[in-house]
C-alpha cells in the first residue's frame, strides 16, 4: 500500500511539473509576442500577460499602484486604455472597481496580435493560430477561444 501511495504521489508531482513547464513556456511566448508591440507600456502588457494566462485575473487599481510603484491617475490612464480596446471589463463591489477580462477577450486578443504584433505572433503561430511545429519536437498546439479567453490546446 505504502509503494503505491508513493507511486502516485511521484505521479501526480511529475504531471504537476509538465503543467507548469508548460505554462512557463506559453508565458515566454506570449511575453515575447506583446513586447514587440511599442504603443503600450509595460503595465499593460503585464496586465494583458495576466490576463490571457489566468482566466480569472483580477486587477484593481490599487494593486497596480502599489506593484509598479505609480500614481492612481496613471493607474486609471492604464486600465482606461485597456477598457477602450476591449480587453477588459469593469466590475463595482461598492467600494472598490475592479477589473476582468471582457467576455470576448480570446477574440479582441486574437485580432490584437494580428494586428499589432504580427511579426511576432507568426513566429510561434499560424494564421489559424495553430501553434507552429517547434524544431526540438514538441507537440503542436493551438489557441482556442473558450469563455472569452485563449488557452492552447494539444493538437490531435
Amino acid at each position: 500500500f505504502f509503494e503505491q501511495a508513493v507511486r502516485l504521489i511521484i505521479d501526480e508531482q511529475r504531471w504537476t511539473m509538465t503543467k507548469l513547464d508548460g505554462m512557463a513556456r506559453r508565458r515566454e511566448r506570449f511575453r515575447a509576442i506583446i513586447d514587440a508591440d511599442e504603443s503600450m507600456n509595460f503595465r499593460q502588457k503585464e496586465v494583458l500577460l495576466e490576463a490571457v494566462l489566468h482566466s480569472n485575473a483580477e486587477f484593481t487599481y490599487g494593486i497596480h499602484v502599489h506593484r509598479y510603484d505609480v500614481s492612481y491617475p496613471c493607474a486609471r490612464s492604464d486600465f482606461a486604455r485597456l477598457l477602450d480596446q476591449g480587453f477588459l471589463r469593469q466590475h463595482d463591489d461598492g467600494i472598490r472597481h475592479f477589473f476582468v477580462a471582457s467576455d470576448n477577450f480570446g477574440e479582441v486578443f486574437l485580432n490584437y496580435l494580428k494586428e499589432h504584433c504580427a511579426d511576432a505572433f507568426s513566429r510561434f503561430y499560424r494564421e489559424d493560430a495553430a501553434r507552429r511545429v517547434q524544431k526540438r519536437g514538441r507537440h503542436r498546439g493551438g489557441i482556442q477561444q473558450g469563455r472569452g479567453l485563449l488557452r492552447e490546446v494539444p493538437a490531435g
